[in-house]
């Protein structure tokens, strides 16, 4: 993982495209996978994607949350709205913190039904993040428009919907966090101290408290209704390892209901 990291910041992006890094295997599969949606890293600039279902911006604050495979920076770890794309993946909390410096920023590839190999506009998907409740069931999560485009769906639909095949590859697509040095999707290896000449630095941001009933104990990945507000739970600061609160992703017109381990307007 070490000399993988230093060719790509000793020859930057390219390198990682020679024969070497070429696929090598399946690390991780999963059969009958349901695909959730739980970000837009591009709203902004390419459109409000699920506007309609989850009421416009409702990505704005979710996009604060720091991915997972970026726990051991000390300072100035990315954000989802600060990395700038929607290529990142969301997966089986458990299995990718067991290891992360062997699975983040792996490649991840999605069978559809008819047997074909899903090919995002946005480049390849690649696993950056962890969902709590893709630990016990059958789910992975997508950028919004990730989801629309593997799954087909017209319209203003947005939610879930399976079922497909998923894939971790062994093709390092970006490296895997070593220490506190940033080595992401610009490929410029900016150490974590100097990263606030490049990215804005995001030390803490502010959290919806977590309410006091058994249920909304904030496990990273989850979701939850408070009223007519869809939250879900993400890291909010990268202190200490990474310190995770509930965060306001919409706040529904009509009603916030629980459909199954998600959250959605009704």
């Amino acid at each position: 993982m070490l000399l993988g990291l230093l060719t790509f910041l000793i020859l930057g992006p390219e390198a990682l495209a020679s024969p070497v890094e070429q696929k090598r295997g399946v690390v991780y599969s999963l059969d009958g996978v349901s695909v959730t949606t739980y970000y837009d890293g591009l709203w902004q600039t390419d459109g409000d994607v699920c506007a309609a279902t989850w009421g416009a911006g409702w990505s704005a604050n979710q996009n604060t949350g720091i991915p997972t495979c970026e726990w051991d920076i000390a300072v100035g770890a990315p954000s989802l709205a600060e990395l700038g794309t929607n290529q990142v993946v969301a997966m089986n909390a458990d299995w990718l913190k067991s290891d992360l410096s062997a699975y983040c920023g792996k490649e991840v590839q999605f069978m559809k039904p008819d047997g074909s190999v899903f090919q995002f506009s946005g480049g390849p998907l690649i696993l950056w993040d962890a969902c709590a409740a893709c630990a016990s069931a059958p789910i992975v999560d997508l950028s919004a428009p990730a989801w629309r485009e593997l799954t087909g769906a017209g319209g203003d639909q947005c939610g879930n919907l399976g079922t497909y095949s998923v894939q971790v590859l062994d093709n390092q697509i970006w490296p895997a966090v070593e220490g506190t040095t940033w080595a992401g999707p610009d490929g410029k290896g900016v150490p974590s101290t100097a990263v606030s000449t490049t990215l804005p630095v995001v030390t803490s941001i502010p959290a919806v408290p977590v309410p006091s009933t058994a249920s909304g104990v904030c496990q990273m990945g989850t979701n939850q209704c408070v009223g007519q507000m869809l939250q879900i739970c993400n890291y909010v600061s990268n202190a200490g390892g990474g310190v995770t609160g509930w965060v306001t992703t919409a706040t529904c017109a009509g009603s916030c209901i629980m459909d199954g381990p998600s959250a959605k307007c009704a």
